[in-house]
């Protein structure tokens, strides 16, 4: 699935094919000298950047989300940063990359204040789109870097950027023949996140028509979450598909697709599971009530909706 998806497939690898502001190329043109917060609005290349920066280096890769005990810092993390296995050079830097930070727990963050400080040969990055979920102790021990345009100048820089990338790299690879006027139609309508600018782009190559309304433009997308519920997968299959499709910002249009699209589309096409309407509807004004709770981790919502209709 992720060879079919447009925002893996064009994911960048190198610093020359990535988007960035100049000055966030500047702050990272020598490498990962210090510990780093990428922080910033969904789709806008924290995670591609992070995975460019520590490539060439040992690294652990946590997804904060998913693992946010403070067991997870004093087993795994503090294993890695301890130990030194035969295949590490004393030269390489060790690095651990904390990917959606904002899902650590407080206990995890609170304990990580000393962790950071004993480890100091050890290099940080983490990914947040909310840095006000980050404890404020933690601002101090890292170089903190928004993502986030800052003027309208910043906003042209990236515009231009996506607008050149899709032009004369993927459409000419993916053979999309589409006007320049549909093109910044589209790239106007999802700016800044470049994710759902490739998601929308790829069912233009499907349908061959731009449609922005989530049910028209949804259709395969919907058809695959549909699938995904009555398909035995485990909880990791589930967790890509809402990253790559929807992400911690749209986790609300996949609840609302769960609702009374889901439910006419088992009418017509899933008869035997008419009777768990009623179940349905609930968990779906549940899942909605706990997206509108502070605090919550949207992605979370969405892996428990799947799961909990998966199991009706």
């Amino acid at each position: 699935m992720k060879e079919q998806l447009f925002w893996e497939k064009w994911r960048p690898k190198t610093m020359e094919d990535i988007i960035l502001l100049p000055r966030i190329r500047k702050a990272v043109e020598n490498g990962l000298t210090r510990n780093m917060i990428l922080y910033g609005s969904a789709g806008l290349g924290k995670t591609t950047l992070s995975k460019i920066l520590t490539k060439n280096n040992p690294c652990l890769h946590i997804n904060a989300s998913m693992e946010t005990s403070i067991d997870i810092l004093r087993n795994k993390i503090d294993e890695f940063c301890s130990n030194m296995s035969m295949f590490d050079s004393a030269n390489d830097t060790k690095i651990v990359f904390l990917d959606e930070f904002e899902g650590a727990s407080r206990q995890f963050q609170e304990a990580f204040k000393g962790f950071i400080e004993e480890h100091s040969t050890i290099r940080f990055i983490a990914t947040t789109n909310n840095l006000g979920k980050i404890i404020e102790p933690l601002h101090s021990r890292f170089l903190i870097i928004d993502f986030n345009s800052q003027s309208i100048e910043e906003e042209k820089i990236l515009k231009t950027g996506i607008f050149k990338r899709i032009r004369d790299v993927i459409c000419p690879a993916e053979g999309i023949d589409i006007s320049q006027e549909d093109l910044i139609k589209l790239i106007s309508k999802y700016f800044p996140d470049f994710r759902s600018i490739l998601v929308y782009l790829q069912n233009y190559k499907v349908t061959g028509e731009l449609n922005f309304t989530t049910a028209n433009i949804d259709i395969k997308t919907k058809t695959q979450l549909y699938g995904l519920i009555f398909s035995d997968v485990n909880t990791e299959v589930v967790y890509h598909f809402i990253i790559s499709n929807f992400g911690p910002d749209r986790i609300d249009e996949m609840i609302k697709i769960l609702g009374r699209p889901f439910l006419s589309w088992i009418f017509e096409n899933k008869k035997d599971w008419i009777n768990n309407g009623f179940k349905i509807a609930r968990l779906v004004a549940e899942h909605q009530s706990l997206l509108d709770t502070v605090g919550t981790d949207p992605i979370i919502v969405g892996i428990s909706l799947i799961g909990q209709i998966k199991s009706l």
